[in-house]
């Protein structure tokens, strides 16, 4: 387990905190709102093939640094931000776990 961190950020003040409820809001998807679970890592199956999305880590999906994972909810899945310009990876529901900061 690890401590919350968002990359990029230090640990002095809420820097890390006001990172993270910025990406937060960006997750949204219509009327799905993200999750305040805070996701250290997932392993998942997307576009054919298994992997372990970790925040800090290279995303397995474009080699981005990963800066968040947030829940939108059963129906909704998972999304994934980065530091990459393209848009938020949207994972369906095809999560086979999912491992919370300490």
């Amino acid at each position: 387990m690890s401590a919350f961190f968002v990359p990029g950020t230090t640990a002095r003040g809420n820097e890390a905190e006001r990172r993270y409820e910025q990406l937060r809001a960006a997750a949204a998807v219509g009327d799905a709102v993200a999750q305040r679970r805070r996701i250290f890592s997932l392993t998942c199956r997307h576009a054919g093939r298994d992997c372990t999305v970790e925040v800090g880590s290279p995303s397995p999906f474009d080699g981005s640094k990963v800066l968040a994972i947030f829940e939108l909810g059963s129906r909704q899945g998972y999304r994934i931000s980065t530091d990459s310009q393209a848009p938020d990876v949207q994972l369906g529901r095809h999560v086979y776990s999912v491992t919370e900061f300490a």
